[in-house]
């Protein structure tokens, strides 16, 4: 279960920035203090986003702010698990995991 300090009513703008891969903002937002861990009311994490899109550079600027990987959302999936089965071989290879054959 997520703590709810993890859970902040703008944390789904954050995401949706994720989401459209609007890195800049993102960086500006995470450098001001934003939360790499917030979720949306669905429990989507920012790193769960940056894997449902493919976002590489996305994943990697997340994760220098200390985004977690196994935050589950509402259907138990995790940026890891949603890697596992759907991630690009970059984004695998950045979560340490083995590629899809």
């Amino acid at each position: 279960m997520q703590n709810n300090s993890d859970f902040m009513p703008n944390n789904s703008d954050f995401i949706n920035m994720v989401l459209t891969g609007q890195i800049r903002e993102v960086k500006a937002m995470l450098e001001a203090g934003a939360n790499a861990n917030g979720i949306t009311p669905d429990g989507t994490s920012p790193a769960l986003a940056a894997v449902s899109t493919n976002n590489v550079d996305m994943l990697r600027l997340l994760l220098t702010y200390e985004a977690r990987v196994n935050i589950p959302d509402r259907m138990g999936r995790t940026a890891i698990s949603f890697a596992e089965q759907k991630g690009s071989p970059a984004i695998t290879q950045i979560l340490g995991l083995k590629p899809k054959v």
